[in-house]
């Protein structure tokens, strides 16, 4: 594995890219390709005193998708697990209240590399409002909502993810 970043800051502005591949090919599994993952991501923020904007932009090639880490919804059976594609994420965080209200939009399109019948799209959003009690203890409350899309040969299959959640947060 390897990866390469940059970052450049000028005032609010930050701006940012990433390069990472994993070699594959002396893994010892029985993959049908066994081509390198390459993944380039790129992104950045902006800091309107009012409201801090970010965007990133993801695109990835021949990247192993693992039934245990991902959402059911795209664990489709007679796919790969290796994916092509790219995401796009858009999120802010306004100050309000004595906290912090941030919200998220993203959106992601990938294609199996050994069979392009199976194609799967994922839009998320996400709502959240986080109050510090002090320097080190905040509460957090939000919710989010997920639609997967994937196409096979032989159906569409569609899933649902709603979730609200809440916590206490601590830093030792």
């Amino acid at each position: 594995y390897y990866a390469l970043g940059a970052r450049y800051t000028n005032g609010p502005l930050v701006l940012f890219g990433v390069v990472d591949q994993q070699n594959y090919m002396n893994d010892g599994e029985n993959w049908k390709r066994n081509k390198d993952s390459l993944a380039v991501t790129i992104g950045g923020n902006y800091d309107f005193g009012v409201a801090k904007v970010y965007a990133a932009a993801q695109y990835f090639d021949e990247l192993r998708v693992s039934n245990a880490v991902s959402t059911p919804g795209l664990n489709v059976a007679g796919k790969s697990g290796q994916e092509k594609g790219f995401a796009l994420s858009l999120s802010t965080a306004v100050p309000l209240g004595g906290g912090t209200l941030k919200a998220q939009l993203g959106y992601a399109d990938a294609e199996d590399v050994v069979n392009s019948a199976y194609d799967g799209k994922r839009y998320v959003g996400g709502v959240g409002y986080q109050y510090p009690f002090s320097k080190r203890t905040s509460v957090y409350v939000g919710g989010s909502y997920l639609y997967d899309k994937v196409d096979t040969p032989s159906e569409t299959k569609k899933t649902k993810i709603a979730q609200v959640f809440t916590g206490i947060l601590h830093l030792f």
